[in-house]
């Protein structure tokens, strides 16, 4: 029949429709219309034989999906859709058997009957009129062209169509294709070379009679049965063919971290890993994209050529410097070739942390916050990333930075600070610190630009007022302002004081400051300055400078 390999019974039914067809080129004697009756029983038997293994087959897929409903569901339901447009199309053919036997025969024709669920059927030997020619013709060809053969032709078409879509791998499966296009060919056959055009209507069923229209039917229904025996075993056959193989199993144990705070979880998965030892898999690291298919499956593909890992046993080893600290996010694609010799491809995606090595050293004596500044602290915790720290102060207040945190203490004489480590969507205590509280201390005051107990009175007199200023070895960045002083200046016995407001010297203070002569004494008093936190505060000492 020019397809693939053929099984005896498809070549039975082959070698009877062989006979048929001769039968039809020879006088259609009443001999010959009873041997039609008979090529259709034995075509009608075949037919019931192929329904039931086929039943069958349908079966197991029902008793696989009790297995394994998530491997087996889709495929069950190809095959659902398959039985369901078969039983369609095999119905239709008997309708047409029996509207062409009540156009032989009439409408009561006792060829027609009712089978066990009470649907009609025909049995060819009760068919009185065998020879009739022109009731095949009617409902099958029409006055014109207008008859069911037309129809039959387009669901055989659509049919053979439908079974080819479920095949994916043609190529692979070139014989099975092969087999499915023969046996529902619906092209038109070749011309005979008379000149007169034949169709695939008109060369089954033109002037040919009711007998023989009988097994040409049934021969399409097992054709149709027969196609979808083969597509059935495809589809069975389908269920395990992408399944992969194993001959080594180990138990593997990953756990969430094996570094565990004190009172919080220690976590861990464990299953069981599944691997071909005849077949290492192929791993690369680096991006990847994804892209979903016509089917709704997920395609991966690398971005470039990645950096293949070296693989041993089926497991991949992947080693690379913590060069910055920080979070470092990594993967790639796993690829291996399944049993049906389509390559399989698998993302991965990991992250980790890369920690600065630190060492912590605390001065006992000097855990101090000055109260008014802002106090810079770092706050770290050994396997927890900062992210995941959070303190709380009290007596205080506090403020996250880039850097770390800035504390402000209160009034009190301490300043207690908590950490805790976010883990597992709860906050796990890490422990707390105590901190006194001290005020910040007093600024140096001077006149400007005089750090010495005497000065030449050209250098006192080009001074502009009194600053305070932290001593250079303080490490906040903090400035008092002067508020106010008394300025006394003692000459000759005699001293004579005012009152300054501001730093920079008044007036009154400059004029003194011009009539300067060697052997004066300067004295700043009464100081009172302005902290950082806008509080006014006095001077404990004076200024005592004398002119040279």
């Amino acid at each position: 029949m020019g397809h693939g390999k053929e099984t005896p019974r498809q070549k039975m039914i082959g070698m009877m429709y062989l006979v048929l067809t001769a039968m039809l080129a020879l006088n259609v004697s009443a001999e010959v219309l009873e041997a039609f009756v008979l090529v259709d029983q034995g075509l009608i038997q075949t037919s019931h034989s192929f329904a039931s293994k086929n039943s069958s087959a349908y079966n197991e897929f029902s008793m696989a999906e009790k297995l394994n409903e998530t491997k087996v569901k889709p495929w069950r339901m190809k095959a659902d859709e398959i039985r369901k447009k078969t039983e369609e199309i095999n119905k239709y053919i008997v309708s047409l058997k029996v509207r062409c036997v009540r156009q032989a025969d009439g409408e009561e024709a006792e060829a027609v009957v009712k089978d066990k669920n009470g649907s009609e059927e025909v049995e060819g030997e009760k068919l009185l009129n065998k020879s009739d020619t022109d009731a095949g013709s009617r409902i099958l060809l029409g006055a014109d062209k207008n008859g069911e053969a037309y129809e039959l032709r387009k669901k055989l078409a659509t049919y053979r169509d439908f079974l080819l879509s479920i095949v994916e791998d043609k190529k692979a499966y070139e014989p099975l294709v092969t087999t499915i296009e023969n046996l529902l060919d619906t092209k038109d056959p070749k011309d005979k070379g008379d000149g007169t055009p034949r169709t695939w209507e008109t060369g089954r069923f033109e002037s040919v009679p009711v007998a023989a229209i009988l097994p040409i039917l049934t021969k399409m229904q097992l054709d149709v049965l027969n196609c979808e025996a083969e597509i059935i075993n495809y589809l069975l056959s389908q269920i395990d063919a992408g399944s992969f193989k194993f001959n080594k199993l180990q138990a593997i144990v990953i756990a969430n971290s094996d570094y565990v705070l004190q009172g919080s979880k220690y976590e861990a998965k464990i299953f069981l890993a599944a691997s071909d030892s005849t077949q290492d898999p192929e791993i690369f690291i680096g991006g990847y994209d994804e892209k979903r298919t016509a089917s709704g499956e997920l395609e991966y593909e690398m971005r470039g050529a990645g950096q293949k890992v070296d693989v041993k046993s089926g497991i991949g080893s992947y080693s690379v410097s913590g060069s910055k600290p920080g979070i470092v996010n990594w993967g790639g694609l796993l690829q291996i070739k399944s049993p049906s010799g389509q390559l399989v491809k698998r993302p991965f995606k990991v992250t980790y942390q890369v920690a600065v090595p630190s060492a912590v050293v605390s001065p006992s004596k000097m855990n101090v916050l000055y109260r008014g500044v802002d106090n810079p602290i770092d706050v770290s915790a050994s396997g927890v990333s900062a992210d995941k720290l959070v303190i709380k102060v009290e007596n205080g207040s506090y403020k996250r930075t880039a850097k770390g945190y800035i504390v402000q203490p209160g009034q009190g004489k301490l300043t207690d600070i908590t950490v805790f480590a976010e883990i597992d969507k709860s906050q796990k205590f890490l422990g707390k610190i105590n901190f006194r509280v001290k005020n910040v201390p007093d600024p140096l005051v001077r006149i400007q630009g005089i750090t010495g107990k005497s000065v030449d009175k050209v250098f006192a007199a080009g001074a502009d007022g009194v600053k305070a200023e932290m001593p250079p070895d303080f490490d906040f960045d903090i400035s008092y302002i002067v508020k106010s002083f008394t300025f006394s200046l003692n000459s000759d016995g005699y001293e004579n004081s005012i009152s300054n407001d501001g730093w920079r010297f008044n007036d009154k203070a400059k004029n003194m400051l011009s009539r300067l002569k060697a052997g004066n004494k300067i004295t700043i008093e009464d100081i009172k300055i302005i902290g950082p936190d806008g509080t006014v505060r006095d001077y404990p000492y004076q200024l005592n400078v004398k002119i040279k």
